[in-house]
């Protein structure tokens, strides 16, 4: 009689186990399903628009029709540089 209800114990506690397991995993994926969720509703909100110019030129378009005269070389020559004034493109 001992070993069934050993044997029995033994059973009951090999399910607790795995209905432990199993909420605990249920747990994770919700709290990663939660978290992503809120993390794309953030970022879909915060969303910029690339550029407010309806017609889409582009920075060098946008500088000849202010008045820069040259061509796309010149303008990147001209007007990539980095914080220290290097110039970024070309000699």
């Amino acid at each position: 009689m001992d070993t069934n209800r050993n044997e029995n114990e033994r059973r009951k506690n090999g399910h607790g186990a795995i209905k432990t397991v199993i909420a605990v995993v249920i747990a994770l994926l919700l709290m990663f399903g939660i978290s992503a969720g809120v993390a794309n509703h953030f970022v879909k909100k915060a969303a910029v628009p690339a550029s407010n110019i309806p017609n889409g030129l582009s920075a060098y378009e946008l500088a000849v029709q202010n008045g820069f005269d040259g061509s796309l070389q010149d303008w990147l020559k001209s007007s990539l540089r980095n914080s220290q004034g290097q110039r970024l493109y070309g000699n």
